[in-house]
């Protein structure tokens, strides 16, 4: 499984050139020059490449994590899970780039989640949700400037592919995802007259055998309170509390 993503384009003048290495003994002796930039392979009609060696994307997990442990200092159930997800070190940063037949290239900052196997994936894409408010976040200057410095200009997030709608579970199981017509499972729908239902990380299931009963019963909690379908993730809707008696 793919785990999830957060995604930036920006703009560079230097990360996709080739630049000149700076000699080595050997460099010296043979009187040769050495250039390094990105290594691009073919995908269909583009190119793609990694640019690796860029100092600024180390810190990057380890920032978003301890973003998210002083933004909740006291995490309910639901914040804990996803708190020590990060804790584990699942998040990876990078700078991609690509080029089309025309010959016009783009560059993205991306962070990636892992999806642990297929076992964390809702916990993926709750991660690479709360990465984008973490990203517009006066908090994330020193990340942005760091990545100036290393050339890269950082621009706004790109649109994601995922429904970013999460509904927190009791017992320190982490989030819920509202999933909408042929997105999901059906196995996972409530009942035959639905359309929409829960996505929950795939570990639930070792823990809960029943997980789609369960899971109906958070669904049918949710509709009688009146969030069907909304986003009721603490940055999203800072506000909310559960006040059903449904029990996952």
């Amino acid at each position: 499984m793919g785990g999830a993503a957060f995604v930036a384009e920006g703009e560079t003048e230097t990360l996709l050139d080739a630049r000149e290495v700076s000699p080595g003994f050997l460099d010296r002796l043979l009187g040769r020059t050495r250039t390094a930039g990105p290594r691009w392979e073919q995908f269909g009609t583009k190119r793609l490449a990694h640019l690796p060696d860029v100092a600024a994307l180390d810190e990057v997990p380890r920032a978003f994590q301890r973003y998210i442990e002083r933004r909740f200092l006291d995490p309910d159930p639901a914040q804990r899970a996803v708190r020590d997800y990060l804790r584990a070190g699942p998040a990876r940063a990078a700078l991609t780039a690509e080029e089309d037949e025309d010959g016009e290239r783009r560059i993205f900052f991306q962070v990636g989640f892992s999806g642990c196997a297929g076992l964390a994936e809702v916990t993926a894409q709750v991660c690479a949700h709360w990465y984008g408010f973490y990203w517009q976040d006066p908090l994330s200057e020193p990340l942005r400037a760091d990545l100036a410095t290393c050339g890269f200009v950082p621009g706004p997030a790109m649109a994601r592919d995922t429904p970013e709608r999460f509904f927190p579970l009791h017992g320190g199981h982490g989030y819920a995802q509202w999933i909408d017509g042929s997105d999901w499972n059906p196995a996972y729908r409530p009942h035959k007259d639905q359309h929409t239902w829960l996505e929950v990380d795939a570990a639930l299931d070792e823990q809960l055998p029943d997980v789609a009963a369960r899971l109906a019963e958070t669904y049918l909690a949710a509709v009688e309170a009146g969030v069907e379908q909304q986003c009721r993730c603490p940055f999203c809707s800072p506000d909310f509390v559960r006040r059903d008696e449904a029990r996952l």
